[in-house]
């Protein structure tokens, strides 16, 4: 290490999970040397780890005075500086774990499944959607308006995964399921798509990551039990979604 640095007193914080480590450290330099200290973090060539777990990486860094004891600063514009300090800047630095390879070049899977339920509106002529009762009443062939119906929206999350299936997601995408998927029968699962988020372990190697990729799947499950006209969407299997690409 370059820059001279101590170690606060009730630091670090450590979180142990099926996901992995999470851990953060407090630690004061000079003011003056923050930046640097910043850059030895973070965009160094060699990745700076957790010193108390394997496979830990330092992922991002805050720094704020130690003390409220700033020297006012009186700029010409936001552009011109920020204010300065006497004495000594807190940085603290958030580390997580890199996913740990298997065999095969995966890792392993973990998911976390949400649901959510929300209202929508839709227009509808008259006669075109029932309520859902034994028998079915169908609404009166001249009504017509907005008729407001719930939404299930399903999120599967995927933590971590080197690999993305993103040749099924490409397919999926759009497609209702082929069969019954998170307990929603045949056809009626829609799949919106997939959210995706890398973390990158260096400042300096954005092309590569010690990280895997993070993914939310959203499926929307339809809740209008008769439409005269329905769309008609193409079939997938949803099952593919949860395969590692090669």
């Amino acid at each position: 290490m370059v820059v001279t640095f101590r170690e606060l007193a009730g630091s670090p914080r450590e979180t142990f999970s099926t996901n992995g480590t999470v851990a953060e450290r407090t630690l004061v330099c000079a003011w003056s040397d923050r930046l640097a200290l910043v850059n030895e973090i973070l965009g160094g060539t060699t990745k700076s780890v957790y010193p108390a777990a394997s496979g830990v990486f330092a992922v991002s860094v805050m720094t704020e005075p130690l003390a409220d004891e700033q020297i006012a600063g009186a700029f010409s514009s936001l552009n011109a500086g920020v204010n300065s300090n006497a004495d000594f800047a807190k940085l603290i630095v958030h580390y997580e774990s890199a996913p740990t390879a298997k065999s095969s070049g995966e890792t392993t899977a973990y998911l976390t499944y949400r649901r959510e339920v929300r209202r929508e509106a839709a227009a509808f002529p008259g006669g075109s959607v029932y309520l859902p009762q034994h028998p079915a009443t169908a609404f009166p062939t001249e009504a017509s308006g907005a008729v407001s119906f719930p939404i299930v929206v399903h999120r599967l999350t995927w933590g971590t995964t080197v690999n993305p299936p993103w040749e099924a997601i490409r397919a999926c995408r759009g497609a209702v399921n082929a069969s019954a998927f998170l307990g929603v029968p045949t056809g009626r699962l829609i799949f919106d798509g997939a959210e995706a988020k890398r973390t990158f372990d260096n400042l300096n190697g954005l092309a590569n990551s010690n990280f895997g990729w993070s993914l939310e799947y959203i499926f929307r499950e339809d809740s209008l039990y008769g439409v005269t006209d329905p769309v008609s969407y193409p079939s997938a299997d949803f099952n593919a979604l949860l395969q590692f690409d090669e």
